[in-house]
């Protein structure tokens, strides 16, 4: 596959080809399946739609790292094994795929489907995406960084806010996450929320405290032992009992 497929279905297909294929040869790996679950009521509908006659539409197939695999269609082979049917009709796309890209395939073809994926499912959709390689936006040679998408274009191709992706993105992927941040430009940085603002300017404010406390103390013995004095009460109220001469003997509190 030369790029990772956007979350267009008709692009997807475009240039697949239809096949028949008969129905015991599919393999079906249930991580591609992007459903958590199959719904017994559909496959009950679409067996009788069967034995009706009716048409219930094409599999979508592909070769996975050499395995003729079943991409989208789960409900429908379901019915067809229900039905004891020999052959369908099937969408082959061309080409191989890996698993990590059959993966992203198959939630890219359910991206936009009448029945929505799960908050679960797109987040699974997701972690599919950037293991496909969907956040690198040019390859480069062995050796050498990759440059990767900035959170709006990919939250533009997945339909989803810059600040969603940058979330996900942090929680899933944090080393992913720490390359895109040096490579981001400040327009595509996402911005704080309030409470992680006030949380930051926190963190900010302990550590420039505490090196101020410790830049007075060496000034004098009676600073320093003063320093640990008021370091032993902050620690105590933290749930941390450590008295002035246990702080003196952590190196770590050491303002000599």
């Amino acid at each position: 596959m030369d790029r990772t497929p956007t979350t267009d279905r008709s692009v997807i297909l475009r240039d697949a080809e239809l096949v028949d294929v008969a129905v015991n040869c599919i393999t079906v790996e249930h991580r591609v399946n992007c459903r958590t679950s199959i719904d017994p009521s559909r496959v009950k509908l679409l067996t009788r739609a069967i034995f009706a006659g009716s048409d219930i539409g094409e599999l979508v197939i592909a070769d996975v790292e050499g395995t003729l695999t079943l991409i989208d269609g789960y409900h429908r082979y379901q019915a067809l094994i229900t039905t004891e049917t020999q052959s369908i009709g099937a969408l082959k796309l061309p080409g191989s795929l890996t698993l990590q890209e059959a993966q992203w395939v198959a939630f890219a073809l359910h991206w936009k489907a009448e029945r929505p994926l799960s908050s679960k499912e797109r987040k699974e959709g997701f972690k599919a995406f950037i293991k496909a390689d969907g956040h690198v936006k040019v390859r480069t040679s062995q050796g050498r960084k990759d440059r990767y998408k900035s959170y709006r274009e990919i939250g533009a191709e997945l339909g989803f806010s810059h600040q969603t992706i940058f979330n996900w993105m942090s929680d899933l992927f944090p080393r992913i996450a720490e390359a895109m941040g040096r490579e981001a430009t400040e327009a595509d940085k996402p911005t704080l929320c309030r409470k992680e603002r006030a949380l930051k300017a926190r963190l900010q404010a302990i550590t420039h405290y505490s090196n101020q406390i410790a830049n007075l103390s060496r000034t004098g013995e009676e600073a320093t032992e003063h320093a640990r004095e008021a370091l032993s009460k902050a620690l105590g109220k933290l749930g941390v009992d450590l008295t002035s001469a246990e702080v003196s003997s952590q190196s770590e509190y050491d303002f000599t």
